[in-house]
C-alpha cells in the first residue's frame, strides 16, 4: 500500500518566533538545485527537488496546492552513522498575504534507518496547502549518531537490478553481498521531484550472504527518475 501524502514523516514542533535561530528567521529565494549543505558534518545533503520558495517568480504555495522537498544524504565517512536528521523551518501565513503567520521547526526523517558509508539515503517531506501560503527555508543537518538505535549491524543491500515501467510500478532484485545473513530486510524507493512515499514490499524475510530477493512498489510517477536503496540488519 502507498503511505499518504497527508501523512509526512516529518514531525512538526511548534516554536515561538523568538526561539528561532538568525539563520532561519526569514523565507528565502536564493534556491539551487542541487543544494549541498553541512559537507563537514561527514553527510552530504542533496535537495533534488523543492516547491518551497517565495519570490516574484516562485510564489508561496497556497490553497490549493502542495509544499514539499525531496533529496537525500550521503554518508562521507567510512563508519555508518544512525538517526539522522534534517530540519528546516516552515512559514504558515493565514489567508496569505497579510495574513496572521506562525513558524514551525520541521523535523525531517530519512526513509532507512541507516546512512552507510557510500551509501545515499533518500528522505521527503510535504503536505497539503490550506487556505494559507506556506514556504520552507533551506534544509539543513540537524543531528545524528555513531551508535546503533538497535544494537544491530546494517549492512547494505546491493541493487542488482530495477525497472521502472509505464503503469508507475518499481521492480527488481537486491543482493546481500556482505558475509552475514541479513533480516528485516529493507529497500527504499523515492521519486526525485515528485513527492510519493511509496511503500515497498520485499519477498524475503532473511537473506543469506549471496543471496538475492525481488522487491516491488506501485503507485509511482510515471516517468522521470526513482532513488532505490535496500538495507539489512544482523546482530554484531
Amino acid at each position: 500500500m502507498r503511505r499518504s501524502p497527508l501523512l509526512p514523516i516529518a514531525i512538526l514542533i511548534l516554536l515561538a518566533a523568538s526561539t528561532l535561530p538568525a539563520t532561519g528567521a526569514q523565507p528565502t529565494s536564493d534556491i539551487y538545485l542541487p543544494l549541498v549543505v553541512n559537507p563537514v558534518a561527514n553527510l552530504e545533503v542533496v535537495i533534488t527537488a523543492a516547491n518551497y520558495a517565495c519570490d516574484d517568480d516562485h510564489p508561496c504555495m497556497s490553497y490549493p496546492g502542495y509544499i514539499y522537498v525531496i533529496g537525500y544524504v550521503r554518508n562521507l565517512t567510512d563508519a555508518p552513522l544512525y538517526n539522522v536528521v534534517l530540519v528546516t523551518e516552515e512559514t504558515n501565513e493565514f489567508m496569505c498575504w497579510g495574513g496572521n503567520s506562525s513558524h514551525f521547526i520541521v523535523k525531517i526523517i530519512p526513509e532507512l534507518t541507516a546512512v552507510l558509508p557510500g551509501q545515499i539515503n533518500p528522505f521527503a517531506y510535504g503536505h497539503a496547502v490550506g487556505k494559507s501560503c506556506d514556504s520552507f527555508n533551506p534544509v539543513s543537518l540537524w543531528g545524528g549518531s555513531t551508535y546503533s538505535p538497535d544494537g544491530l549491524s546494517y549492512y547494505p543491500l546491493t541493487v542488482m537490478s530495477w525497472q521502472h515501467d509505464s503503469q508507475g510500478q518499481v521492480s527488481g532484485t537486491v543482493r546481500n553481498d556482505s558475509g552475514h545473513t541479513l533480516t528485516k530486510l529493507r529497500v527504499a524507493i523515492q521519486h526525485t521531484t515528485s513527492y510519493e512515499t511509496p511503500s515497498v514490499e520485499v519477498a524475503a524475510d532473511t537473506l543469506a550472504p549471496g543471496a538475492s530477493t525481488s522487491f516491488s512498489a506501485s503507485d509511482i510517477t510515471k516517468s522521470g527518475t526513482v532513488m532505490v536503496v535496500g538495507q539489512g540488519t544482523a546482530a554484531p
